[in-house]
């Protein structure tokens, strides 16, 4: 800590300045006010006085004029200033307090002054504490907003795909947290008809809602080719077993509309039961999950067989996930599959609305503590007309081309990588839906270089909430320090042709054990940290680390030629 003293006495002045040779860095000293304000214009940053302890009657310049000076010219520094008086008055001492933090009378007792410095230097370094772990927050918080909005646009982007407004057709969702781990989604039958999924991700939040990533687009692609929903579901559980972290289950029902609008074909996993009614509510049926949820079985053990039903004009079919049944009442009591079938006896309205009728009643605000989400149909469904399918992808660019990118050491310290990558990208593949996708993918990879590869942190670091403040404190400080010639290279490949779009980060830092972040134990649903490749490798077709953790090559299938 710096300490400027001020006074027209010399003796005074060196006798204060070795008085304090202990309880600071560096002493710096003026005759008068003038000097000390010349001294403060020219002294090195890191010599900046962090108080001033100045006598109130001096030539040229007083200390209360020099003081309020000060004030003017540094209005963001928080540097308190001790006066020293020989009057003994009270309007003084009232004016030392007004113009600055406090004063000791003369002659002085050195003893006191110490007392005093050591206060206000104390203070001085708790208020820059807290100002770093404000902006520390601040940087956090600016980082979560933007990685929060990047997801929600591919959220948005993925459903942008779904068909609404179908007769018949009620869906309703509801986040427990900002991000919903439940997804419904409606897409067109290629020879009529349509496809539907409700699925229930474990866990809940973003983790959850990046679970269900792989499925909505494993359950859009294999819509458009028209696979029967046994298919869908061998398809959806092989992805979710290979990109997603063990112990990552999809708990879900995919129903398959044939074009009559009345024979219904169902693959159900993990859901409770759904419930077929008539028009009158009467409940003529239920059927049970007859299989484990995606993800909880190998693919050679995978049950694919469905449930073919026959419906009547006027019937209902109801789904729901289990934060529907799971939703407890002041006593701790779950609604349960009994107080749902309850709920749906007899209502001849919407089965959703009278669903969320009891769940306010039985609940209230505190009770439901999971995402909910419920479908029900009414038959016969009868698709709407199809969109043309050229309009989808008419974005796309149709020109390959290929991008060098390369951040030395000065880049990665100042430039804002991701948002300039993002215009790269853009300007390769154009405004399609693949855009947000490419740019988390860069984003994380760039991230996992820097961190893990060049500035050695450890991401168990970020397990909880202080451990995340602590880790952007340390990252900031690393990067600030960062020197040497580091590279980080970047090429970008789009192939509008074959429809992949292809990047290979390198780094010349020491690498990373890659090996334990791809562990999938290493990365629990509900972590703070450790989810970056887990969504890189949920959203890419090919991840494949080399070198050491220096060098990551990722294939992305785009979504126009679907």
């Amino acid at each position: 800590m710096n300490v400027l003293v001020v006074d027209d006495e010399p003796a005074l002045v060196h006798y204060i300045a070795a008085a304090l040779k202990s309880e600071t860095g560096n002493i710096s000293m003026a005759m008068n006010g003038q000097e000390a304000l010349s001294l403060l214009e020219n002294i090195d940053p890191g010599m900046f006085p962090d108080l001033i302890i100045s006598d109130v009657n001096m030539p040229q310049l007083n200390g209360f004029d020099m003081a309020q000076e000060v004030r003017n010219r540094y209005p963001q520094k928080l540097l308190p200033i001790v006066f020293l008086t020989g009057v003994s008055d009270s309007d003084i001492f009232a004016n030392c307090l007004k113009a600055g933090d406090d004063f000791v009378s003369k002659p002085v007792d050195i003893a006191v002054l110490i007392a005093k410095v050591r206060t206000h230097l104390r203070h001085v370094r708790l208020f820059r504490e807290v100002s770093h772990q404000r902006d520390q927050l601040k940087q956090f918080q600016e980082t979560t907003v933007y990685e929060h909005a990047m997801a929600s646009q591919i959220f948005e982007r993925l459903m942008s795909f779904n068909v609404d407004g179908v007769p018949g057709v009620e869906t309703f969702s509801g986040a427990f947290s900002l991000f919903n781990g439940d997804v419904t989604m409606v897409l067109h039958r290629p020879f009529g008809g349509l496809y539907i999924m409700i699925a229930d991700a474990t866990g809940h939040g973003l983790p959850a809602a990046i679970s269900t990533i792989p499925a909505v687009k494993t359950f859009i692609a294999t819509a458009k080719r028209g696979l029967p929903v046994g298919d869908m579901a061998i398809e959806i559980n092989e992805h979710i077993c290979t990109f997603m972290p063990v112990g990552t289950l999809l708990a879900g029902a995919l129903v398959e509309v044939m074009p009559d609008g009345l024979t219904v074909n169902v693959w159900s996993g993990g859901l409770p039961d759904a419930y077929c009614l008539d028009k009158h509510g009467q409940i003529l049926a239920s059927y049970q999950g007859r299989h484990m949820a995606l993800g909880a079985q190998a693919k050679g053990q995978f049950d694919a067989t469905i449930t073919r039903l026959a419906l009547q004009p006027g019937q209902r079919l109801f789904f729901a996930t289990d934060g529907v049944t799971e939703a407890r009442n002041s006593a701790g009591k779950q609604l349960g599959e009994v107080g749902l079938i309850r709920t749906l006896s007899g209502c001849q309205g919407s089965l959703i609305a009278q669903a969320k009728r009891t769940l306010t009643a039985f609940a209230g605000d505190n009770g439901v503590t999971d995402d909910v989400s419920m479908l029900e149909l009414t038959f016969p469904l009868i698709a709407p007309p199809r969109e043309p399918l050229s309009e989808k992808g008419a974005t796309y660019s149709v020109v390959p081309s290929t991008t060098h990118i390369v951040f030395d050491t000065a880049l990665l310290k100042e430039a804002d990588i991701v948002r300039d990558l993002r215009g790269r990208v853009k300007g390769m593949v154009g405004e399609s839906t693949d855009l947000d996708l490419i740019c988390t993918v860069a984003s994380e990879l760039i991230t996992n270089a820097l961190d893990y590869g060049i500035l050695g942190m450890q991401s168990v670091s970020k397990d909880d909430v202080d451990g995340l403040l602590h880790y952007f404190s340390e990252r900031q400080a690393k990067l600030n320090a960062l020197s040497g010639d580091y590279v980080v290279k970047l090429d970008l490949v789009y192939q509008p042709e074959e429809g992949l779009f292809s990047m290979r980060l390198s780094h010349t830092g020491d690498g990373f054990d890659y090996q334990w972040h791809l562990h999938d134990k290493n990365h629990d649903a509900d972590s703070l940290s450790g989810r970056g490749i887990t969504l890189v490798r949920s959203i890419c077709e090919k991840v494949t680390y080399s070198d050491e953790g220096r060098q990551v090559d990722v294939v992305f299938k785009l979504q126009m030629n679907e």
